[in-house]
């Protein structure tokens, strides 16, 4: 997207992963741990197209789209990767270790999900964890922010 990608998918996506994880937890359904997972991961290995949540929230948000506010694409991209392998680590903790310890795997696998979705929802009030974390990765030079691309 050009010059990053507006606010209202933003807080769509954000809306999501409270969503997924919460009810999730609430029902016990652990495989919506996979399914969020899931969607969380198709965009990261497939480009913006590939964003699920995007398409679904678009006709809802059309209106607002045009003159949002836009949020920078790589540090939305760094919060995805975080929230894709905390819902992965959730689904590792509920399939993987719950058969074999099953407290633990319970403690994990929903701990993670409700994590996620606490971090998700405070960024909808307003302050971004994963911002703050890239920004300091960023500052101490663990990550490079790519730099501007020019055309031939």
């Amino acid at each position: 997207m050009r010059d990053g990608i507006p606010v209202p998918l933003v807080r769509a996506n954000q809306a999501f992963i409270i969503l997924a994880a919460v009810a999730s937890f609430v029902f016990q359904f652990r495989a919506g741990a996979l399914i969020g997972l899931a969607v969380l991961v198709l965009p990261l290995l497939f480009g913006p197209r590939a964003h699920l949540v995007f398409h679904l929230a678009r006709p809802l948000v059309a209106r607002r789209l045009p003159g949002a506010e836009r949020e920078d694409a790589h540090v939305q991209r760094f919060n995805q990767t975080l929230a894709a392998l905390f819902f992965a680590i959730g689904a590792a903790g509920l399939y993987l270790l719950e058969p074999v310890a099953p407290l633990w795997g319970a403690v994990v696998g929903w701990g993670a999900l409700l994590a996620v979705a606490t971090v998700a929802f405070i960024a909808t009030r307003g302050f971004c964890l994963g911002c703050t974390v890239y920004y300091q990765l960023v500052r101490r030079g663990w990550i490079r922010r790519p730099g501007p691309t020019t055309a031939a």
